[in-house]
């Protein structure tokens, strides 16, 4: 029965509790019937759901599996709806699917996986929400957790001979959705273009590698991702990390703004190219690192007890690195780590490593920057050991920074040439038996010291 603008569940032969495949099919016949105009409502109570067809084979995609989304499908539920994965022995299953659909919004409700009654022991793709390509997706107030696989994946769409690669999803909205306690991944986005994420969390993730809370790797070269927009997020007790940005695909313009990463990185890896934003963010005991593509900009951020890295980058391109607070509490090897880029802007951060507990340990390297045409002005350095080094570098400027309770050595110069040092500061930085300097420079040539002290 239909009425007025909503289908309910309940009219189509859902009964809470039960674990048979009735509710499925309930749901299943209320989507179809609602068509493009009709909102299914699921009301509140627990709703056991087949999420796996007997014949299917275990390889993607298989088309029939939980609640298949129809074109312009509309489904919600209440805070205390629950739907919930029948036990089963699978490789691949999900809650909700979506193959090639567009114009979708699910609101509301609870998903819930069977990690804790799985019947096999193989397999990591039991999924809450499962996208297999799609325009304008809309997800809202959902909690997805305990799946033998992700909280929600979304891949590229091709045919059921695996033929058609046909498109990624587009303009996807995700807000106030929890992904929490799920094997492989709270959110994948392996193919994608335009999604908004704003007000959710991706936490705890354990079971099956990579376990990361957002894992950005499109699998093949046809599904890039392309434009992912991060607000007000949380990553927190991954077992992997926060969020992985790697694949065999173009990824490129990702942003984060007021996110908080606790206990997990950020990092970068083969396939991005660059456009990565992150402003504004949070990283407790978080460290992040990027190691690779050009136009980077890390800005207005606060690392507490966390560290950054830019590193094993050649040839790159453009990064902004600005007003960002770094205090290094717990020790940690640095080897390594530093800034390799050209046409690098590094200003008005403030680094302070005088809470370590172990100095000695900490900074037996010092930070490094490379890369030609280096603008490093404005920062304040705090209780480094081995200092700062600047190498490889041409076309660069150290200005009206200040240098506070250096030890073993100021700055190292090495293979620089045509460098700029302008009103720079430096208090009590001691000098080393092997340096005996304030600065000590190695094979390079065309340095400028104006106002100095």
């Amino acid at each position: 029965r239909v009425f007025g603008e909503t289908i309910n569940v309940l009219d189509c032969g859902a009964i809470a509790e039960d674990m048979t495949d009735v509710s499925t099919k309930a749901i299943n016949l209320a989507v179809k019937a609602a068509g493009t105009t009709k909102t299914v409502y699921i009301p509140s109570g627990t709703f056991w759901i087949k999420v796996h067809d007997d014949n299917q084979t275990e390889g993607y995609p298989t088309y029939d599996r939980g609640i298949m989304c129809q074109e312009g499908t509309k489904i919600k539920m209440e805070p205390d709806t629950y739907l919930k994965a029948i036990p089963n022995a699978k490789k691949h299953y999900s809650i909700i699917s979506i193959f090639g659909k567009n114009n979708i919004s699910i609101e509301g409700g609870n998903l819930v996986g069977d990690r804790n009654e799985h019947i096999g022991t193989e397999g990591e793709w039991g999924n809450g929400i499962l996208v297999f390509g799609g325009n304008n997706l809309t997800f809202k107030n959902i909690n997805c957790y305990d799946f033998w696989g992700d909280g929600l994946d979304f891949q590229y769409f091709y045919g059921k001979d695996g033929s058609d690669y046909d498109f990624v999803s587009n303009n996807v909205i995700i807000d106030n959705v929890h992904s929490w306690n799920n094997r492989r991944q709270g959110l994948s986005i392996e193919g994608g273009r335009n999604f908004k994420i704003t007000n959710s969390s991706f936490n705890g993730t354990n079971g099956t590698n990579p376990q990361f809370g957002v894992d950005i790797e499109p699998a093949i070269s046809p599904a890039i991702v392309d434009g992912i927009y991060f607000k007000n997020c949380e990553f927190k007790g991954n077992t992997g990390a926060g969020m992985g940005i790697a694949g065999h695909a173009e990824i490129k313009n990702i942003t984060l703004e007021n996110c908080t990463f606790k206990q997990n990185k950020i990092w970068t890896g083969e396939g991005f190219i660059g456009e990565l934003k992150i402003n504004n963010c949070k990283f407790i005991n978080s460290d992040l690192e990027v190691n690779n593509g050009d136009d980077i900009e890390v800005t207005n951020n606060y690392f507490d007890d966390s560290w950054w890295s830019f590193k094993g980058i050649t040839n790159k391109n453009n990064a902004i690195i600005s007003n960002n607070i770094l205090v290094i509490k717990t020790s940690r090897n640095f080897e390594g780590h530093g800034v390799r880029y050209n046409n690098l802007i590094f200003e008005n951060n403030d680094i302070d490593f005088s809470q370590t507990d172990n100095p000695e340990k900490d900074y037996e390297s010092s930070f490094t920057f490379y890369g030609n045409n280096l603008t490093i002005k404005n920062n304040f350095f705090k209780s480094f050991i081995a200092g700062i080094s600047i190498k490889d570098s041409k076309n660069s400027v150290f200005e009206n920074n200040t240098l506070s309770s250096f030890q073993k050595i100021g700055i190292l110069l090495e293979n620089t040439n045509n460098l700029t040092f302008i009103s720079n500061k430096y208090h009590d930085v001691s000098y080393s038996s092997w340096a005996d300097c304030m600065i000590y420079i190695i094979d390079s040539q065309d340095i400028n010291f104006n106002n100095e002290y």
